[in-house]
């Protein structure tokens, strides 16, 4: 399990999020960016353990509740 599956709100830098529901990925993650090939990864591999249904998820679609500012480095936390 990742973490932020348990996660309610979410603090990063000064602003603060609610998680809403999974992510499910589409198949934009497999196309590289510099030459518009498309591959299986990394679909093939998140398939085998992060599968709901017919779509497999990773990460979490969030809204904001109070804006701030994000920085590279900041901390990524529940709360």
């Amino acid at each position: 399990a990742f973490a932020e599956d348990a996660w309610t709100d979410v603090r990063m830098g000064n602003a603060t999020f609610r998680r809403v529901k999974p992510c499910s990925r589409c198949v934009i993650t497999t196309t590289d960016q510099r030459t518009g090939e498309r591959g299986k990864e990394p679909l093939k591999t998140l398939s085998t353990y992060r599968r709901k249904g017919n779509a497999v998820n990773f990460g979490q679609n969030l809204i904001g509740l109070e804006q701030g500012v994000l920085r590279v480095g900041d901390a990524v936390r529940a709360c």
